[in-house]
C-alpha cells in the first residue's frame, strides 16, 4: 500500500460522499481498489462511518450506496474491518426516528414553524422519507451480511451482534421468498455460504466460479455489479437541501 494509493482512494471517496447524487465511476473505482488492496479497507470504512453519522440524510444515503456496493463487490475482505463504532453508527440509524431530537424536529415541522427555524432543526415530510429510505438500507445491508458470511460470524462479531440486537428487539429484516436477502447471489464470496448453497439463489449453481472463489479477496465479477444501490432519482438534487421544499403539513 503505497501513499499514492491512499491519495487516489481519497479522493474517490471524497468525489462519491460529497456529491449530491451516486457516483457510479466513483464507487465502482473504490470497489476495484479495495479489492486489490484490502489494506485500504480501515480508511475507506472510516470515512463511511464519518458520513453515516451526519444529521442530513443525503450524505448518509449516499455513504449507505457505497457500503452496499463494497459489500457485494468486495465481500469478507473488507466486511473483516468493520468494528464495533462503526456497527454502532449503523444501529443508530435505524433508532434514528426513536430518538428525542428527531421527536421534536418533526413536532417544530408539524407546528407551521418549520419555515421560520434554521436548517436541520425541523424535519420535514421529504426528510422523513429518506431517513426511513436510510433505517431500511441499513436492514437490508446488515441482511445480506449475515446470510452471505454465516461461516465468517467469529470474525464479523459487530456486524453479528448488532443484527442479533435489532432481531431480539423487533425489528423486521426484509428476506426473499427463499428465506434469505434478495441481493446474496451478488455477493462476493457468497456462493460459500449455507444460505446460498441451501437455494436461496435459485437458478444459480453451487459450484464457484474462477472470479468469485476463495471469498476473500481478488477482482469481483462485473455480474455483481448491477442493481447495487437506489437510482439516483430517489435522492435529491443537492446534498445541502431537498429538491423540493416541503409542505406543511
Amino acid at each position: 500500500m503505497t501513499q499514492a494509493l491512499v491519495e487516489e482512494l481519497e479522493q474517490a471517496l471524497n468525489t462519491t460522499l460529497r456529491s449530491g447524487t451516486i457516483e457510479w465511476a466513483a464507487n465502482l473505482r473504490i470497489c476495484d481498489m479495495l479489492s486489490a488492496n484490502p489494506p485500504l479497507s480501515p480508511i475507506a470504512i472510516q470515512r463511511l462511518d464519518h458520513f453515516l453519522r451526519k444529521e442530513s440524510p443525503v450524505p448518509v444515503l449516499l455513504a449507505l450506496s457505497l457500503l452496499e456496493m463494497v459489500v457485494k463487490n468486495c465481500g469478507f475482505s473488507v466486511c473483516r474491518y468493520v468494528d464495533d463504532d462503526f456497527a454502532e453508527a449503523l444501529v443508530s440509524l435505524i433508532k434514528k426516528r426513536e430518538s428525542w431530537r428527531y421527536g421534536i424536529g418533526r413536532n417544530l415541522f408539524k407546528s407551521g414553524m418549520g419555515s421560520y427555524l434554521p436548517s436541520g432543526v425541523g424535519i420535514g415530510d421529504d426528510e422523513r422519507k429518506f431517513w426511513l429510505q436510510a433505517s431500511n438500507k441499513v436492514l437490508e445491508i446488515l441482511q445480506l451480511c449475515y446470510d452471505a458470511f454465516l461461516l465468517q460470524e467469529a470474525q464479523l462479531r459487530p456486524v453479528f451482534a448488532a443484527y442479533k440486537k435489532l432481531r431480539q428487539e423487533g425489528h423486521k429484516f426484509p428476506r426473499g421468498e427463499q428465506g434469505a436477502s434478495t441481493g446474496l447471489c451478488l455477493v462476493h464470496g457468497a456462493e460459500e455460504s449455507p444460505a446460498f448453497l441451501a437455494g436461496a439463489c435459485p437458478g444459480t449453481s453451487s459450484t464457484r466460479s474462477p472470479s468469485s472463489a476463495g471469498g476473500g479477496g481478488g477482482t469481483p465479477s462485473n455480474a455483481s455489479r448491477g442493481p447495487t444501490a437506489p437510482a439516483s432519482a430517489d435522492l435529491p438534487a443537492s446534498v445541502d437541501e431537498p429538491s423540493a421544499p416541503p409542505e406543511v403539513a
